[in-house]
């Protein structure tokens, strides 16, 4: 009968203490995933105020902001016509 009892209580001690450590490893990954949330959701917020000047400076044209302020009928006529391309390459006219 000791042996019983000695085998019982070896097990209920090995429970006790799995369930210990399975409490305290499933409170540490709640901890953890808490702080990654909050990381991500910084970060998220960062890259949201980063892409709204790089669509601003990826739609800007220096060119174009010229061609549309100073003398732009102009400078937006001789793009037009320096970079133009009227088709093939044989009846493309070299206008210089």
């Amino acid at each position: 009968m000791p042996v019983e009892w000695l085998f019982a209580s070896a097990l209920i001690g090995a429970l006790t203490s799995f369930s210990v450590w399975a409490y305290i490893s499933r409170r540490r990954l709640e901890v953890r995933t808490r702080e990654l949330e909050r990381s991500l959701d910084h970060h998220a917020t960062e890259l949201e105020s980063a892409r709204l000047p790089l669509l601003r400076l990826s739609a800007e044209d220096s060119l174009t902001a010229v061609a549309n302020h100073e003398p732009g009928d102009l400078v937006a006529r001789y793009h037009r016509d320096e970079f133009a391309v009227a088709g093939p390459p044989e009846l493309v006219v070299n206008r210089r």
